[in-house]
């Protein structure tokens, strides 16, 4: 046990245990201490979260009791009644001493005044190793213990994936490395899991020079993997895309404009059109139909005549004006623009990978907002209807998939859903029932929709600026982050504060792997060379050089 760092002054229920401190100590914000109830041996664990200096009303009501109790004075000095630091319990520790495990449990009582406080010893979070299932490393315990800053790895559960997980953190705080370690936690469990990262600033890959230095992209880690990394440029001339055939009226609306009209005779061109081998071809269904009725009329009864192919209730103009929009679609790079496309297209391509346990990188960087949208929605949608339609028995041997959205406020915001639902938001709300999960990457979390944060399960938070986003995170997270508000204004490059499911007793302080450290220990597990690493992009594989960034 470490020397004595401070008493227990006075104790408020729920989250306030008022500390004096021994002036040769120090106490930090943020330091998980321990605390030894004087009277009945219990201990404690406990999260300093504020702290005055000065004449304050507890040192005012020390310096009273001091007066009273003259026993007082030998445990702390008056000179010592001015440095009061402020505690939130997080739980109470138990020792097993046949199986010399360590146990946590709710605190239900406050320590005894005058109490000693202490740094906790390294076996005390042992509870921490006690945890089943937890099996995707991310960092190490941010805590200072007897035997200094202990390295207490820290996982995530990966059963817990398809409950969501929140990134929160302002710029150059860490997000992509945060995704990038999990996501090289999860390769390296052999197909257990698989990951679709819709890559908006295409640095998954090849790396970027944010977070205090270049960080290294997943491209890195390559060859320990065998073909379970794919990247997809789809801008490149031989790219897969995705097959017209296989969009539905419900598709096209999310990505343009359609007046009621139009998407209802899109409805009934998709019905027409149903039961096709090669897919559903409606869309050049309309734009045949809208040929014929732009070819020149001959003569008066003709004229009267020449829109009677069309089906029943559609008129001539809402026909033209459809086909005018679906040819700006086509014209996007991501959608082939012909009726003779091929069946394994992009959808296909992907939805294969994922069922085989792989990581698939798509760089949507130079997309078009109507191209971006296109790939995001479509390929999401596929991912959760193939799931959907998936027996009982042969989705629980599938792998549980987690899907990366950055920029998420662009369809997750609360004004964005004012406006109606997204697939997005149909994954957070079902894809736990189809072992599906989603990382929306989020700035600003004050924006986020409330109802879409309350249901993600576990919350990273890295960093935020502003007072409303913190409150914000508090108000939605699954454990009690009130009095870490000013801790999450203080977070360093790299450092987080979690909040697990209930598994976890209390939100962790943690420091997050810096992913160009853990992807050289992740190789030198394999016994792997980095000096050259193979790119394997689309159906195309072959060497690369990467972007200047």
């Amino acid at each position: 046990m470490s020397a004595l760092i401070g008493q227990v002054a006075q104790a408020e229920y729920p989250d306030s245990i008022y500390i004096v401190r021994k002036p040769e100590s120090d106490i930090l914000l943020g330091d998980i201490l321990k605390i030894i109830d004087r009277i009945t041996g219990q201990k404690y664990l406990v999260r300093v979260y504020n702290a005055y200096h000065g004449l304050t009303s507890i040192s005012e009501r020390l310096a009273a009791l001091a007066t009273k109790m003259p026993g007082v004075e030998a445990v702390i000095k008056p000179e010592h009644f001015y440095d009061i630091y402020v505690a939130s319990p997080l739980c109470v520790i138990a020792h097993d001493l046949g199986s010399g495990k360590v146990f946590a449990k709710p605190t239900k009582t406050l320590p005894t005044q005058l109490s000693p406080v202490y740094l906790p010893d390294p076996e005390d979070f042992g509870f921490l190793k006690e945890l089943q299932g937890y099996d995707l490393p991310i960092g190490t315990l941010r805590a200072r213990t007897t035997k200094g800053t202990e390295n207490i790895e820290i996982g995530m559960k990966g059963e817990f994936i398809p409950r969501h997980i929140g990134v929160y953190a302002i710029t150059g705080k860490g997000k992509t490395n945060f995704v990038m370690v999990l996501v090289l936690s999860m390769l390296r469990e052999a197909g257990k899991y698989s990951v679709l990262i819709f890559d908006a600033h295409n640095e998954y890959y090849y790396g970027s020079g944010t977070y205090a230095r270049r960080l290294e992209g997943l491209r890195k880690v390559e060859p320990a993997f065998g073909g379970r990394l794919h990247y997809y440029d789809l801008k490149r001339r031989d790219a897969l895309k995705i097959s017209p055939a296989k969009l539905t009226p419900e598709d096209v609306k999310k990505v343009i404009d359609l007046t009621e009209a139009q998407y209802e005779a899109s409805l009934v061109y998709f019905d027409v059109c149903r039961g096709n081998v090669d897919g559903n071809p409606w869309i050049f269904r309309v734009l045949s139909d809208a040929d014929r009725l732009h070819q020149p009329v001959v003569d008066e009864e003709e004229k009267k005549t020449r829109a009677a192919f069309l089906p029943q209730g559609i008129k001539p103009p809402t026909i033209l004006a459809l086909a005018r929009k679906l040819r700006i679609m086509l014209s996007a790079g991501v959608l082939y623009e012909k009726r003779e496309a091929p069946t394994h297209d992009l959808i296909s391509d992907v939805i294969s990978k994922l069922n085989e346990g792989c990581v698939v990188i798509l760089n949507t960087k130079d997309l078009s907002d109507l191209e971006e949208s296109l790939v995001t929605s479509v390929l999401s949608d596929r991912v959760l209807e193939e799931r959907r339609r998936t027996p009982p028995e042969e989705l629980a041997r599938k792998p549980i998939t987690l899907i990366v959205l950055e920029e998420a406020l662009s369809v997750l915001s609360e004004e964005v859903l004012r406006k109606g639902t997204n697939i997005f938001a149909r994954i957070v709300r079902e894809g736990r029932k189809f072992r599906i999960g989603l990382i929306p990457v989020v700035q600003i979390p004050r924006r986020l929709d409330p109802d879409i944060a309350s249901q993600i399960n576990t919350c990273i938070i890295l960093g935020t600026a502003q007072h409303a986003d913190r409150q914000a995170i508090a108000e939605s997270a699954q454990q009690d982050l009130a009095t870490l508000i000013n801790e999450m204004k203080m977070l360093d490059i790299g450092e987080a504060v979690i909040a697990f499911p209930a598994e976890v007793p209390f939100p962790l302080p943690v420091v997050i792997y810096h992913f160009n450290e853990y992807a050289d220990r992740v190789l030198r597990s394999c016994k792997i060379q980095t000096s050259t690493s193979r790119v394997r992009i689309s159906e195309v594989d072959e060497n690369v050089a990467p972007p200047s960034l």
